[in-house]
């Protein structure tokens, strides 16, 4: 696995690469910026993985507490289960050809990540619950599940102290360069890409010492940039992301979480992000909103009762072409979980159309004209 960049946009730092990988049987391209989906126990949620054939080249990201099962003896039983199998999480969840990403920050409310180094032991605390392992754990369960970009360990916590953001920094670098060492020894894992975590809470020179810091070590092949999105405004997730961005080597994969909404893909692609983890298809979906780009239908709404309608105009994804909003608007009021399953299906291939114009707009040096016309576009429908 590899990325390596294409083009960029002259008057932004929004840029486009290429995302490549061998399979058992065939060169898989993932072309950037991207959207990397979250999924539950490796599915995306309404979506049987029989459904997943409708996209192609799409990037899934597991989140590691997912496959964290432990006996009585408090020992990791998920890469026993992956080594008692033999086929890696993307046999074992049916999701090839799609390429993975594994991530080591979950994506499912954690509180917080701490380390001990005299027991040598991380500490996951999640709704009340506090999940505990090694990094040697981590490290085997990694080579176990044969995922394409894996997560560093680190330690995370929401606070603003900055002596105690200064501490989980060194903490983190310390876990992530332990971890690449004993990576580099394992052949196995010659076919993926190691994921540094970049962190520093919301203080601008902390986020561009530790991105330095983590951009030294030898081994890394991409950056996870920590921007605490969900908690902020988009100029200052911007300014944040700018800031350890800058101190980034310009050649390696950028990663942010959250997308919560198309203007802040936008405005972190123009700083450059160049994939994100995202749940944004599936809270459309859950909510009765279906995608028609540039903005987004509420079908819970009576003026769709009799409109015959495919759900865009624009998309030929397997819903549009079969069936209707008034169909749809029916599946919602009488509660029917199709509704989710066909607003998952068609929301899913609106991000991934999204994303492709991105694309075409860098390549065609055309970003900032497509972002200004874009965002007038919404505000517009929102008016």
């Amino acid at each position: 696995m590899r990325w390596n960049p294409i083009a960029q946009d002259t008057e932004t730092h929004a840029r486009t690469g290429l995302l490549s990988y061998e399979s058992s049987s065939n060169r898989i391209d993932c072309k950037t910026p991207h959207c990397l989906l979250v999924t539950c126990r490796g599915s995306l949620p309404h979506v049987t993985n029989d459904l997943l054939s409708e996209f192609s080249s799409l990037c899934l990201q597991l989140d590691t507490c997912d496959f964290l099962w432990f006996n009585s003896n408090r020992k990791l039983k998920g890469s026993q289960i992956l080594k008692e199998f033999g086929g890696g999480i993307q046999q074992y969840c049916q999701l090839q050809p799609h390429p993975l990403y594994l991530s080591f920050i979950s994506q499912q409310q954690l509180e917080r990540i701490t380390y001990s180094a005299k027991r040598e032991q991380l500490k996951c605390y999640q709704r009340g619950n506090c999940i505990t392992f090694s990094q040697s754990d981590y490290l085997d369960f990694v080579q176990t599940s044969s995922c394409h970009m894996i997560e560093c360990p680190c330690v995370s916590s929401d606070v603003l102290d900055s002596s105690r953001m200064i501490r989980d920094c060194e903490q983190s670098t310390l876990l992530q360069s332990h971890f690449i060492k004993q990576w580099s020894h394992h052949s196995s894992f010659d076919h993926s890409i190691a994921i540094g975590v970049v962190q520093g809470g919301m203080d601008i020179e902390q986020r561009r010492r530790h991105a330095v810091t983590i951009s030294q070590l030898t081994g890394i092949g991409g950056f996870y940039i920590d921007a605490l999105q969900s908690r902020m405004k988009l100029a200052e997730q911007q300014r944040l992301a700018q800031a350890s961005i800058s101190q980034l080597p310009p050649l390696s994969l950028r990663v942010m979480n959250g997308s919560s909404s198309l203007e802040q893909v936008i405005g972190l692609v123009a700083c450059g992000v160049d994939s994100f983890v995202s749940s944004y298809p599936y809270t459309l979906s859950i909510h009765g909103y279906a995608l028609d780009l540039p903005n987004k239908n509420n079908l819970w709404n009576a003026q769709y009762r009799n409109d015959t309608n495919p759900l865009s105009l624009h998309c030929s994804c397997l819903v549009c072409r079969q069936y209707s909003r008034a169909y749809l608007n029916h599946l919602l009021n009488v509660h029917e979980m199709l509704a989710m399953t066909l607003l998952m299906i068609h929301n899913t291939a609106q991000y991934m159309e999204f994303f492709h114009q991105l694309q075409r707009a860098i390549e065609t040096k055309t970003f900032l004209s497509f972002q200004k016309q874009f965002l007038a576009n919404r505000r517009s429908n929102h008016s």
